[in-house]
Protein backbone atom coordinates (compact mmCIF):
# COMPACT_ATOMS: atom_id res chain seq x y z
CA UNK A 1 0.00 0.00 0.00
CA UNK A 2 3.04 2.17 0.95
CA UNK A 3 4.85 1.33 -1.95
CA UNK A 4 1.84 1.99 -4.77
CA UNK A 5 1.34 5.54 -2.74
CA UNK A 6 4.35 6.39 -4.04
CA UNK A 7 4.38 4.94 -7.00
CA UNK A 8 1.52 7.04 -7.63
CA UNK A 9 3.59 9.90 -7.00
CA UNK A 10 5.80 8.68 -9.30
CA UNK A 11 3.50 8.45 -12.13
CA UNK A 12 1.27 11.75 -11.80
CA UNK A 13 4.64 13.35 -11.73
CA UNK A 14 6.32 11.49 -14.63
CA UNK A 15 4.83 9.04 -16.28
CA UNK A 16 1.52 10.74 -17.09
CA UNK A 17 3.34 13.92 -18.54
CA UNK A 18 5.15 11.83 -20.68
CA UNK A 19 2.02 9.63 -22.01
CA UNK A 20 0.33 12.63 -22.77
CA UNK A 21 3.33 14.25 -24.78
CA UNK A 22 3.37 11.09 -26.72
CA UNK A 23 -0.48 10.93 -27.11
CA UNK A 24 -0.14 14.44 -28.68
CA UNK A 25 2.68 13.88 -30.66
CA UNK A 26 1.67 11.09 -32.82
CA UNK A 27 -0.96 12.70 -34.74
CA UNK A 28 -3.18 12.00 -38.20
CA UNK A 29 -1.48 9.35 -39.63
CA UNK A 30 1.48 9.00 -37.21
CA UNK A 31 -1.13 7.84 -34.69
CA UNK A 32 -0.77 4.13 -34.55
CA UNK A 33 2.64 4.46 -33.15
CA UNK A 34 0.66 5.51 -29.94
CA UNK A 35 -1.95 2.44 -29.61
CA UNK A 36 -4.33 1.75 -26.99
CA UNK A 37 -3.37 -2.05 -27.24
CA UNK A 38 0.53 -1.57 -26.05
CA UNK A 39 1.26 -3.10 -23.15
CA UNK A 40 0.86 -0.89 -19.73
CA UNK A 41 4.75 -1.67 -19.51
CA UNK A 42 5.41 -0.65 -22.97
CA UNK A 43 3.77 2.50 -22.62
CA UNK A 44 5.65 3.43 -18.97
CA UNK A 45 8.79 2.66 -19.93
CA UNK A 46 8.81 4.46 -23.33
CA UNK A 47 6.91 7.83 -21.27
CA UNK A 48 9.96 8.16 -18.57
CA UNK A 49 12.20 10.03 -20.60
CA UNK A 50 10.03 12.34 -22.28
CA UNK A 51 8.47 12.94 -18.81
CA UNK A 52 11.77 13.35 -16.72
CA UNK A 53 12.92 16.01 -19.77
CA UNK A 54 9.36 17.97 -19.15
CA UNK A 55 9.35 17.61 -14.85
CA UNK A 56 13.10 18.97 -15.68
CA UNK A 57 12.49 21.78 -17.55
CA UNK A 58 9.51 23.06 -15.96
CA UNK A 59 11.14 23.03 -12.64
CA UNK A 60 14.06 24.72 -13.71
CA UNK A 61 12.20 27.60 -15.11
CA UNK A 62 9.31 27.91 -12.91
CA UNK A 63 12.08 27.96 -9.99
CA UNK A 64 14.11 30.70 -12.12
CA UNK A 65 10.78 32.74 -12.82
CA UNK A 66 9.07 32.00 -10.09
CA UNK A 67 11.73 31.76 -7.30
CA UNK A 68 10.01 28.38 -5.58
CA UNK A 69 10.45 28.53 -1.69
CA UNK A 70 11.77 24.94 -1.43
CA UNK A 71 14.89 23.31 -1.79
CA UNK A 72 16.02 20.38 -3.73
CA UNK A 73 16.33 18.17 -0.17
CA UNK A 74 12.64 19.18 0.99
CA UNK A 75 11.43 17.55 -2.73
CA UNK A 76 13.90 14.82 -1.93
CA UNK A 77 12.38 14.11 2.47
CA UNK A 78 8.80 14.67 0.65
CA UNK A 79 9.19 11.68 -1.84
CA UNK A 80 11.43 9.62 0.33
CA UNK A 81 8.46 10.02 2.85
CA UNK A 82 5.77 8.32 0.10
CA UNK A 83 7.57 5.41 -0.48
CA UNK A 84 8.67 4.61 3.19
CA UNK A 85 6.16 5.94 4.91
CA UNK A 86 5.44 2.76 6.67
CA UNK A 87 8.82 2.12 8.28
CA UNK A 88 8.91 5.64 9.85
CA UNK A 89 6.80 8.60 11.22
CA UNK A 90 7.17 11.32 8.12
CA UNK A 91 9.18 14.37 8.78
CA UNK A 92 8.68 17.64 9.14
CA UNK A 93 9.22 18.96 4.81
CA UNK A 94 6.50 15.70 4.45
CA UNK A 95 4.43 17.43 6.89
CA UNK A 96 4.29 21.17 5.65
CA UNK A 97 4.02 19.93 2.29
CA UNK A 98 0.18 17.76 3.10
CA UNK A 99 -1.00 21.21 5.14
CA UNK A 100 0.44 23.55 3.70
CA UNK A 101 1.63 23.01 -0.12
CA UNK A 102 -0.63 20.06 -1.49
CA UNK A 103 -2.89 22.93 -3.94
CA UNK A 104 0.31 24.19 -5.04
CA UNK A 105 1.35 20.64 -6.31
CA UNK A 106 -1.54 19.86 -7.30
CA UNK A 107 -1.89 23.51 -10.09
CA UNK A 108 1.80 22.32 -10.63
CA UNK A 109 0.93 19.44 -12.20
CA UNK A 110 -1.77 20.45 -14.16
CA UNK A 111 0.11 22.92 -15.51
CA UNK A 112 2.52 20.21 -16.56
CA UNK A 113 0.38 18.00 -17.96
CA UNK A 114 -1.06 21.29 -20.40
CA UNK A 115 2.82 21.91 -21.05
CA UNK A 116 3.16 18.09 -22.35
CA UNK A 117 0.24 18.05 -24.32
CA UNK A 118 1.32 21.73 -25.83
CA UNK A 119 4.38 20.41 -26.61
CA UNK A 120 3.83 17.15 -27.82
CA UNK A 121 1.58 19.12 -30.51
CA UNK A 122 3.62 22.01 -31.37
CA UNK A 123 7.24 19.29 -31.76
CA UNK A 124 5.45 17.14 -34.13
CA UNK A 125 4.14 19.90 -36.01
CA UNK A 126 7.68 21.30 -36.78
CA UNK A 127 9.01 18.50 -37.22
CA UNK A 128 7.00 17.84 -40.07
CA UNK A 129 6.86 21.57 -40.99
CA UNK A 130 10.61 21.71 -41.86
CA UNK A 131 10.65 18.50 -43.21
CA UNK A 132 13.21 17.14 -39.93
CA UNK A 133 12.20 13.64 -40.38
CA UNK A 134 12.60 13.26 -44.04
CA UNK A 135 16.25 15.52 -43.72
CA UNK A 136 16.91 13.04 -39.91
CA UNK A 137 16.38 9.19 -39.89
CA UNK A 138 16.10 9.75 -35.67
CA UNK A 139 13.14 12.18 -36.31
CA UNK A 140 11.43 9.61 -38.87
CA UNK A 141 8.23 8.42 -38.18
CA UNK A 142 7.65 4.42 -37.97
CA UNK A 143 4.36 4.93 -40.49
CA UNK A 144 6.53 4.13 -43.39
CA UNK A 145 3.40 3.85 -45.24
CA UNK A 146 2.70 7.15 -45.46
CA UNK A 147 5.93 7.77 -46.95
CA UNK A 148 4.82 6.05 -49.65
CA UNK A 149 1.64 6.21 -50.06
CA UNK A 150 2.08 10.35 -50.49
CA UNK A 151 5.23 9.99 -52.04
CA UNK A 152 6.81 11.84 -49.75
CA UNK A 153 9.40 8.90 -49.89
CA UNK A 154 10.91 10.71 -53.01
CA UNK A 155 12.43 13.44 -50.66
CA UNK A 156 14.51 11.39 -48.63
CA UNK A 157 17.97 11.85 -49.50
CA UNK A 158 18.31 8.58 -51.11
CA UNK A 159 15.51 8.71 -53.69
CA UNK A 160 16.77 12.34 -53.89
CA UNK A 161 19.91 10.88 -55.60
CA UNK A 162 18.22 8.41 -57.47
CA UNK A 163 15.92 10.80 -59.45
CA UNK A 164 18.92 12.67 -60.88
CA UNK A 165 20.32 9.10 -61.96
CA UNK A 166 16.72 8.31 -64.35
CA UNK A 167 14.52 10.26 -66.35
CA UNK A 168 11.61 7.91 -65.53
CA UNK A 169 10.49 9.91 -62.70
CA UNK A 170 8.46 13.06 -63.95
CA UNK A 171 6.95 15.10 -60.83
CA UNK A 172 8.79 18.20 -60.85
CA UNK A 173 10.75 19.63 -57.76
CA UNK A 174 8.35 20.96 -54.84
CA UNK A 175 5.23 19.43 -56.71
CA UNK A 176 2.98 18.04 -54.48
CA UNK A 177 1.66 14.56 -55.01
CA UNK A 178 -2.57 14.68 -56.11
CA UNK A 179 -3.32 10.54 -55.36
CA UNK A 180 -1.36 7.56 -55.78
CA UNK A 181 -2.45 5.04 -58.22
CA UNK A 182 -1.49 1.42 -57.53
CA UNK A 183 -0.83 -2.11 -59.11
CA UNK A 184 -1.37 -4.31 -56.50
CA UNK A 185 -0.52 -8.34 -56.94
CA UNK A 186 -2.02 -10.23 -54.36
CA UNK A 187 -2.21 -14.42 -54.15
CA UNK A 188 -5.84 -15.30 -53.92
CA UNK A 189 -6.97 -18.50 -52.16
CA UNK A 190 -6.75 -20.50 -54.73
CA UNK A 191 -3.15 -20.63 -55.25
CA UNK A 192 -3.13 -18.02 -58.14
CA UNK A 193 -2.17 -14.57 -58.91
CA UNK A 194 -3.95 -11.43 -59.69
CA UNK A 195 -4.05 -8.12 -60.61
CA UNK A 196 -5.43 -4.94 -59.42
CA UNK A 197 -5.26 -1.60 -59.83
CA UNK A 198 -7.01 1.58 -58.46
CA UNK A 199 -6.56 5.00 -56.55
CA UNK A 200 -5.23 4.36 -52.90
CA UNK A 201 -7.48 6.53 -50.82
CA UNK A 202 -6.61 5.03 -47.37
CA UNK A 203 -4.70 2.19 -45.45
CA UNK A 204 -4.84 0.19 -42.39
CA UNK A 205 -1.58 -1.11 -40.46
CA UNK A 206 -1.46 -3.62 -38.29
CA UNK A 207 -1.87 -3.22 -34.69
CA UNK A 208 0.80 -5.90 -33.52
CA UNK A 209 3.44 -4.40 -35.94
CA UNK A 210 2.84 -1.19 -37.92
CA UNK A 211 5.57 -1.57 -40.35
CA UNK A 212 2.93 -4.22 -41.69
CA UNK A 213 0.02 -3.14 -43.54
CA UNK A 214 -3.45 -4.79 -42.82
CA UNK A 215 -5.66 -3.73 -45.86
CA UNK A 216 -5.35 -0.70 -48.80
CA UNK A 217 -8.76 1.06 -49.98
CA UNK A 218 -8.74 1.97 -53.55
CA UNK A 219 -11.11 3.76 -55.40
CA UNK A 220 -11.94 2.93 -59.44
CA UNK A 221 -10.87 -0.48 -59.42
CA UNK A 222 -10.37 -2.99 -61.94
CA UNK A 223 -8.99 -6.62 -62.19
CA UNK A 224 -6.60 -8.26 -64.60
CA UNK A 225 -7.08 -12.06 -64.49
CA UNK A 226 -4.91 -14.38 -66.33
CA UNK A 227 -6.27 -16.65 -68.59
CA UNK A 228 -5.29 -20.28 -68.96
CA UNK A 229 -3.32 -19.95 -73.10
CA UNK A 230 -4.63 -23.28 -74.22
CA UNK A 231 -8.39 -22.09 -72.71
CA UNK A 232 -7.49 -18.66 -74.66
CA UNK A 233 -5.88 -20.15 -77.96
CA UNK A 234 -8.91 -22.76 -78.38
CA UNK A 235 -11.82 -20.95 -76.96
CA UNK A 236 -11.35 -17.26 -77.62
CA UNK A 237 -9.26 -17.34 -80.94
CA UNK A 238 -11.49 -15.76 -84.02
CA UNK A 239 -8.52 -17.44 -85.95
CA UNK A 240 -8.65 -20.79 -85.23
CA UNK A 241 -11.04 -23.39 -87.28
CA UNK A 242 -13.39 -25.65 -85.89
CA UNK A 243 -11.03 -28.78 -87.52
CA UNK A 244 -7.77 -27.41 -84.93
CA UNK A 245 -6.12 -30.33 -87.91
CA UNK A 246 -6.13 -27.89 -90.06
CA UNK A 247 -4.43 -24.35 -89.18
CA UNK A 248 -3.97 -21.62 -91.88
CA UNK A 249 -2.48 -19.38 -89.43
CA UNK A 250 1.44 -18.87 -88.86
CA UNK A 251 2.79 -19.55 -85.44
CA UNK A 252 3.84 -15.59 -84.92
CA UNK A 253 -0.04 -15.34 -85.20
CA UNK A 254 -1.60 -17.61 -82.52
CA UNK A 255 1.49 -16.51 -79.95
CA UNK A 256 -0.11 -12.41 -80.54
CA UNK A 257 -3.48 -14.03 -80.74
CA UNK A 258 -2.57 -16.32 -76.96
CA UNK A 259 -0.84 -12.87 -75.99
CA UNK A 260 -3.23 -10.51 -76.36
CA UNK A 261 -6.00 -13.28 -74.64
CA UNK A 262 -3.48 -14.06 -71.92
CA UNK A 263 -4.89 -11.36 -69.62
CA UNK A 264 -8.68 -9.32 -69.58
CA UNK A 265 -8.69 -5.84 -67.79
CA UNK A 266 -12.44 -6.30 -66.09
CA UNK A 267 -13.99 -3.03 -63.68
CA UNK A 268 -14.96 -4.15 -60.55
CA UNK A 269 -18.26 -2.87 -58.95
CA UNK A 270 -18.77 -1.07 -56.49
CA UNK A 271 -17.57 2.43 -54.66
CA UNK A 272 -14.54 1.32 -52.57
CA UNK A 273 -12.35 -1.99 -53.31
CA UNK A 274 -10.53 -3.39 -49.83
CA UNK A 275 -7.33 -5.54 -50.53
CA UNK A 276 -6.28 -7.78 -47.89
CA UNK A 277 -2.73 -6.51 -46.74
CA UNK A 278 -1.89 -10.78 -45.72
CA UNK A 279 -2.08 -11.40 -49.69
CA UNK A 280 -0.53 -8.66 -51.05
CA UNK A 281 2.67 -9.93 -52.85
CA UNK A 282 3.90 -7.09 -54.10
CA UNK A 283 2.83 -3.10 -54.68
CA UNK A 284 4.06 -0.99 -57.69
CA UNK A 285 3.15 3.05 -57.58
CA UNK A 286 2.41 5.88 -59.79
CA UNK A 287 2.40 9.05 -58.14
CA UNK A 288 0.02 12.07 -59.74
CA UNK A 289 1.43 15.17 -59.44
CA UNK A 290 -0.78 18.27 -59.40
CA UNK A 291 -0.27 22.27 -59.88
CA UNK A 292 -3.62 22.76 -58.41
CA UNK A 293 -2.94 20.77 -54.68
CA UNK A 294 0.37 22.89 -54.71
CA UNK A 295 -1.08 25.93 -55.08
CA UNK A 296 -3.54 24.90 -52.43
CA UNK A 297 -1.47 24.05 -49.88
CA UNK A 298 1.16 26.81 -50.48
CA UNK A 299 -1.90 29.56 -49.96
CA UNK A 300 -2.94 27.19 -46.28
CA UNK A 301 1.22 27.37 -45.38
CA UNK A 302 0.66 31.61 -46.11
CA UNK A 303 -1.91 31.69 -43.84
CA UNK A 304 -0.76 29.73 -41.32
CA UNK A 305 2.35 32.32 -41.32
CA UNK A 306 0.11 35.09 -41.05
CA UNK A 307 -1.14 33.64 -38.32
CA UNK A 308 2.28 33.43 -36.65
CA UNK A 309 3.17 36.98 -37.74
CA UNK A 310 -0.07 38.34 -36.04
CA UNK A 311 0.28 36.23 -32.59
CA UNK A 312 3.88 37.80 -32.81
CA UNK A 313 2.50 41.14 -33.07
CA UNK A 314 -0.42 40.53 -30.40
CA UNK A 315 2.11 39.21 -27.48
CA UNK A 316 4.45 41.83 -28.14
CA UNK A 317 1.64 44.30 -27.33
CA UNK A 318 0.51 42.63 -24.24
CA UNK A 319 4.11 42.78 -23.33
CA UNK A 320 4.31 46.21 -23.23
CA UNK A 321 1.07 46.63 -21.31
CA UNK A 322 2.06 43.87 -18.31
CA UNK A 323 4.56 46.70 -17.55
CA UNK A 324 1.68 48.96 -16.64
CA UNK A 325 -0.75 46.26 -15.06
CA UNK A 326 1.85 43.95 -13.18
CA UNK A 327 0.36 44.96 -9.88
CA UNK A 328 -3.43 43.95 -10.69
CA UNK A 329 -2.52 40.49 -12.13
CA UNK A 330 -0.88 39.84 -8.98
CA UNK A 331 3.25 40.34 -10.21
CA UNK A 332 3.76 42.84 -7.64
CA UNK A 333 5.67 40.05 -5.34
CA UNK A 334 7.48 38.72 -8.01
CA UNK A 335 10.66 39.20 -9.85
CA UNK A 336 8.73 41.07 -12.13
CA UNK A 337 7.47 43.59 -9.88
CA UNK A 338 10.95 44.22 -8.61
CA UNK A 339 12.26 44.61 -11.54
CA UNK A 340 10.12 47.27 -12.46
CA UNK A 341 10.62 49.32 -9.12
CA UNK A 342 14.27 48.84 -8.89
CA UNK A 343 15.40 48.79 -12.54
CA UNK A 344 16.38 51.46 -14.45
CA UNK A 345 14.09 52.89 -17.09
CA UNK A 346 16.93 52.03 -20.09
CA UNK A 347 17.02 48.59 -18.40
CA UNK A 348 13.82 47.92 -18.43
CA UNK A 349 13.14 48.89 -22.26
CA UNK A 350 16.66 47.01 -23.38
CA UNK A 351 14.70 43.84 -21.71
CA UNK A 352 11.39 44.21 -23.06
CA UNK A 353 13.11 44.51 -26.87
CA UNK A 354 15.38 41.35 -25.92
CA UNK A 355 11.60 39.29 -25.20
CA UNK A 356 10.57 40.57 -28.21
CA UNK A 357 13.77 39.58 -30.03
CA UNK A 358 13.43 36.71 -28.37
CA UNK A 359 10.20 35.92 -29.86
CA UNK A 360 11.30 37.18 -33.63
CA UNK A 361 13.17 34.14 -33.61
CA UNK A 362 10.37 31.85 -34.46
CA UNK A 363 8.69 34.67 -36.90
CA UNK A 364 8.56 34.33 -40.68
CA UNK A 365 9.98 37.46 -42.76
CA UNK A 366 8.10 39.18 -45.24
CA UNK A 367 9.29 39.17 -48.86
CA UNK A 368 7.78 42.68 -50.44
CA UNK A 369 9.02 41.34 -53.81
CA UNK A 370 6.37 38.35 -53.83
CA UNK A 371 4.45 39.46 -50.70
CA UNK A 372 4.73 35.93 -49.39
CA UNK A 373 6.05 35.07 -45.86
CA UNK A 374 8.93 32.69 -45.48
CA UNK A 375 11.53 31.50 -43.30
CA UNK A 376 15.09 32.99 -44.16
CA UNK A 377 18.23 31.44 -42.13
CA UNK A 378 19.74 34.70 -43.29
CA UNK A 379 17.70 37.35 -41.21
CA UNK A 380 17.37 34.67 -38.02
CA UNK A 381 20.75 34.87 -38.16
CA UNK A 382 20.95 38.55 -37.79
CA UNK A 383 18.28 38.08 -35.07
CA UNK A 384 19.85 35.86 -33.06
CA UNK A 385 23.52 38.39 -33.90
CA UNK A 386 21.47 40.97 -32.15
CA UNK A 387 19.58 39.09 -29.23
CA UNK A 388 23.93 38.40 -28.01
CA UNK A 389 24.32 41.69 -28.18
CA UNK A 390 21.72 42.88 -26.69
CA UNK A 391 22.14 40.06 -23.84
CA UNK A 392 25.72 41.23 -23.27
CA UNK A 393 24.38 44.97 -22.58
CA UNK A 394 21.88 43.27 -20.07
CA UNK A 395 24.17 41.41 -18.27
CA UNK A 396 26.33 44.60 -18.09
CA UNK A 397 23.19 46.80 -17.01
CA UNK A 398 22.75 44.32 -14.18
CA UNK A 399 26.86 44.17 -13.01
CA UNK A 400 26.53 48.28 -12.78
CA UNK A 401 23.28 47.95 -10.56
CA UNK A 402 21.20 49.60 -13.10
CA UNK A 403 19.06 45.95 -13.34
CA UNK A 404 17.35 44.68 -10.29
CA UNK A 405 19.63 42.01 -9.01
CA UNK A 406 16.49 39.80 -8.43
CA UNK A 407 16.24 39.84 -12.52
CA UNK A 408 16.95 36.04 -13.40
CA UNK A 409 19.58 36.32 -15.60
CA UNK A 410 23.00 34.00 -15.55
CA UNK A 411 25.11 37.00 -15.31
CA UNK A 412 29.04 35.91 -16.46
CA UNK A 413 30.15 39.35 -14.78
CA UNK A 414 29.16 38.70 -11.39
Amino acid sequence: MNLTFGFIAFFVSVIIPGILFRRFFYYGEFSKQFDSKDPVLHSIFYSIVPGVCIQVICFVLGDWLLSFEIDNTQIFNVFKDFVYSGEKDINHDTESFLNDSLDTFIYYSLSIFFVSIVSGHIISRMIRWWGLDKKYKILKFKNQWFYIFSGEILDFEKFELGKTLTTDIQIPHNQKISTTYADVLVDNTDGMRELYTGYVVDYDLCSEDISQLERIYLLDAYRYKKKDKEYAFEKSSPLIKKDSSKLDISLDEVEKQVEYKSRIRKKIPGNVFVVSGKDILNINLTYVPSEKKRKIREQRSQKTLQIISNTYFVISILLILLHFTYKSIGLNATWFGAHIRESNWLAIILVGIACIQILSLFIPSLDQENNKYQYRPKHIFVRLVALIILYIIICLFQYLKLLSPEFPLWNPFI
